[in-house]
């Protein structure tokens, strides 16, 4: 049987703590609504615990509950702010949407205009009703902008594997050109000595 604790301490584990440790690992920080409702949460946990009367802390755990949401979807928000910002970035050293478009060929272009366009439909159905299930909305986001990194990445490495393509030939061309160079002086020179 599934106790409010083991409710609480589940979803701490399950999923904020992995949120967490992206969070970490994208921002290099933690935002202070973050931080402060990570706090609030454990000190209701701390006071339910302790708690003898057990409409109080059913009424802590629930409390400590709605911290660990607001805490979820905060996560979610700071993680999607860092995937668009890096998607962005990425996008415009490539040109824009012209430049995602030559690269593979276009392959992935209509992919990820659909995974854009449906992140920031749930970005903005999140803010417009701004409650409990709000965190939902923003996690489908994440999602959805978290397949389009994926892909992005993968056409950072179609990019530079373009970008040696197109190096290669110019080296190509220019031993071509010499070579030809080469060659046209030779025949210039025997025909010269050829006439003297």
């Amino acid at each position: 049987m599934s106790t409010p604790l083991n409710l609480v301490y589940n979803k701490y584990n399950e999923e904020l703590k992995p949120l967490v440790s992206e969070i970490e690992g994208r921002l290099e920080k933690f935002e202070e609504p973050l931080l402060t409702n990570l706090m609030a949460q454990f000190d209701y946990v701390a006071l339910s615990v302790t708690e003898t009367d057990e409409n109080n802390k059913n009424l802590y755990l629930q409390q400590a509950l709605s911290h660990l949401d607001i805490a979820v979807t905060n996560s979610y928000q700071y993680l999607i702010y860092a995937l668009v910002h890096k998607n962005n970035l990425f996008k415009k050293r490539c040109g824009g949407k012209k430049g995602i478009a030559k690269l593979a060929d276009g392959k992935y272009f209509g992919e990820l205009k659909v995974l854009e366009k449906q992140g920031n439909a749930k970005v903005r159905k999140g803010i417009e009703i701004d409650d409990c299930d709000a965190g939902e909305y923003f996690k489908e986001a994440y999602n959805y902008y978290t397949k389009q990194e994926i892909i992005l990445e993968k056409l950072a490495v179609a990019s530079i594997a373009h970008k040696g393509k197109s190096k290669l030939w110019i080296f190509i061309g220019w031993i071509i050109s010499i070579a030809i160079s080469v060659i046209i002086g030779y025949c210039i020179n025997n025909c010269l000595n050829g006439m003297l």
